[in-house]
């Protein structure tokens, strides 16, 4: 019996260690296509598959039947007013809308400008769709179960800057940081020597935070530094840095509301001091 014991172990010892690198590789493979099907732009013929914001569900963002591209007045006038024979297509300039795209489950008016790009394989350019305008935003970030009403609220705004403003949405994500050190009750204010009620700063609300939690305080200042650059004059943040931003927020939302990391040292600690599964040990009391 011990030896059989000892096999089932090493089974199931193989088989967690089998499903944490399936987990690592999802979580790897959905970061990795969060970013390549949230481009910024995209070709008409095979638009990507967006996360809805109500059913969390992917779905085509629109079809051809919804999609309404129209030349701009100036893009009209400067092609019939062109004496010099210098027109060129490349020139034209258009704006897209489709509303009430369908094949989500919440209906989503998405609205933006075209643009030409090389299209694979042949490299040959094409016109593709660049929205600067989507409402209700599709799901970028995940919604801890146990998260507050303004936490969530602040994710949501994260999400609808991502498609017409980078600055704006890097001070958004700033912002969810001091909403959950809010909820988490780390002080928003201090008492100055006058006996004046003075605000703390993130800065140092998050050297608070870190007495107790170092790990999460550092992600918390990456976040804020990348959310400082959306705030002053200077380099503006791009689309990679606002992904990367994302992924260091949707690490704190995960460790502060639900507890992951906390969960499976527990865990591991259970079956390194029964010296075996779990579910074993549960067998033997019943006999």
């Amino acid at each position: 019996m011990l030896g059989l014991r000892v096999v089932i172990g090493v089974i199931d010892a193989r088989r967690n260690r089998m499903e944490n690198r399936v987990q690592l590789f999802r979580d790897t493979l959905r970061r990795v296509t969060l970013r390549e099907s949230l481009s910024t732009s995209f070709c008409p013929s095979n638009p990507p598959g967006w996360i809805c914001s109500r059913s969390g569900l992917g779905h085509p963002v629109l079809s051809k039947k919804h999609l309404v591209v129209i030349e701009t007045t100036d893009s009209i006038l400067a092609r019939r007013n062109d004496e010099n024979d210098s027109w060129d297509p490349d020139c034209t300039q258009e704006r897209f809308s489709a509303p009430d795209v369908q094949s989500l489950q919440r209906p989503v008016s998405v609205a933006g400008t075209t643009d030409l790009e090389q299209q694979p394989p042949d490299g040959e350019y094409g016109t593709v769709l660049r929205p600067i305008f989507v409402h209700p935003a599709p799901r970028l970030l995940p919604r801890p179960q146990h998260a507050p009403a303004e936490v969530n609220r602040l994710l949501t705004r994260c999400e609808e800057l991502f498609w017409s403003d980078f600055a704006g949405c890097a001070n958004a994500i700033r912002a969810v940081i001091e909403a959950i050190l809010t909820d988490q009750k780390v002080k928003r204010f201090a008492l100055s020597r006058s006996g004046k009620r003075t605000p703390i700063t993130l800065h140092h609300r998050i050297l608070s935070f870190g007495k107790t939690e170092p790990t999460l305080a550092e992600k918390m200042l990456a976040v804020k530094w990348g959310g400082n650059a959306g705030s002053h004059e200077g380099a503006a943040p791009k689309r990679a840095d606002i992904f990367d931003s994302f992924d260091l927020l949707e690490h704190v939302l995960e460790e502060v509301y639900e507890k992951k990391s906390a969960y499976l040292a527990q865990l591991a600690k259970k079956i390194t001091k029964a010296k075996g599964p779990l579910s074993a040990k549960k067998k033997k009391r019943k006999r």
